[in-house]
């Protein structure tokens, strides 16, 4: 989903795990998931 998401975002750059806001994006998604998974049960 976060390779999804940069894709639709950036195109064909490649991603540059150097930056902090690639990190941020990368927690918020899995903080995400996880939160959806626990609210499903």
């Amino acid at each position: 989903m976060v390779f999804l998401l940069w894709f639709a975002i950036s195109g064909d750059k490649k991603v540059n795990w150097r930056r902090a806001g690639v990190w941020w994006v990368f927690i918020a998604l899995t903080g995400y998931g996880a939160v959806d998974e626990l609210l499903q049960g």
